[in-house]
């Protein structure tokens, strides 16, 4: 028997949890990179494997969308900063 993951354990409790997730994972490594983030995001959202390669990789592409749009939020709002392709948390 597969078990099949809710949408909301997927995506966690929405935008605003989901950057809180990135804000921690800039903060705790001090400086990162994007794919750094983004690979640790996808790792701990795509624990549930799905059904298929498709919907997994849909899944990927979504959350890496996320982790940019969450990044570039944070710089508007100095959370955090950006010099080159590395992030300071």
């Amino acid at each position: 028997m597969i078990k099949r993951c809710r949408k909301s354990e997927k995506v966690g409790k929405g935008l605003r949890h989901f950057s809180m997730k990135v804000c921690e994972k800039v903060k705790q490594k001090g400086t990162t990179t994007y794919n750094e983030v983004a690979d640790e995001l996808v790792g701990e959202f795509t624990n549930c494997t799905a059904n298929n390669s498709l919907a997994e990789q849909y899944d990927q592409k979504n959350i890496r969308r996320r982790v940019y749009d969450a990044l570039n939020v944070l710089m508007a709002m100095n959370i955090i900063s950006k010099e080159k392709r590395k992030y300071d948390g």
